[in-house]
């Protein structure tokens, strides 16, 4: 798996030098021996051994239109940041095949084994539409309602989509 940065090409099993040599100038570029990060935390790269092991990106919106999403991913020509948390789960599920579905933390995050991919939430869709009708219930002030219902509103699609070797997908196994 790849993808696209302003100049590059970045694959997992890329070497350091290559992620640096693509992405060093970009805007709130951070990088460590094991970790560069870029667009403010964007798209955050995991390395092992100098060569990337695992790329996640933020597809979150900040927006009130929902227009604001800071990665864009596509896969089998579906744009992934633009299907909702349900209907998400189900086209990977589907191309996912006989690999292993890591659902132990669902709804809010998902590890499909077969296609190197994984998709977090902070907070569940479900979860967040509780929580605002608990609050509704007990007569909460406005702007803890105001708060719960962007909370519902963002949990409506996953905040990341994550890319990795099969290396980074068994490491979710350990301790």
């Amino acid at each position: 798996m790849s993808f696209q940065v302003f100049l590059g090409s970045i694959a997992c099993g890329d070497a350091r030098e290559t992620v640096r040599s693509i992405v060093g100038g970009t805007q709130g570029f951070y990088a460590t021996d094991d970790l560069v990060m870029l667009l403010d935390n964007a798209i955050q790269i995991t390395l092992a051994n100098g060569c990337v092991d695992f790329m996640e990106f933020s597809t979150f919106r900040n927006t009130e239109d929902d227009e604001d999403i800071a990665c864009a991913i596509i896969m089998d020509d579906t744009a992934l940041s633009e299907l909702k948390a349900p209907a998400l789960v189900e086209f990977l599920s589907s191309l996912n095949g006989d690999g292993n579905v890591d659902d132990s933390e669902a709804p809010a995050s998902y590890r499909f084994e077969g296609i190197g991919l994984t998709l977090w939430q902070p907070i569940a869709f479900e979860d967040a539409l509780a929580e605002l009708e608990h609050a509704r219930d007990k007569d909460a002030d406005d702007e803890e309602i105001a708060f719960l219902e962007r909370e519902v509103k963002a949990a409506r699609f996953f905040h990341t989509i994550g890319f990795g070797t099969h290396s980074s997908m068994c490491s979710f196994h350990e301790p």
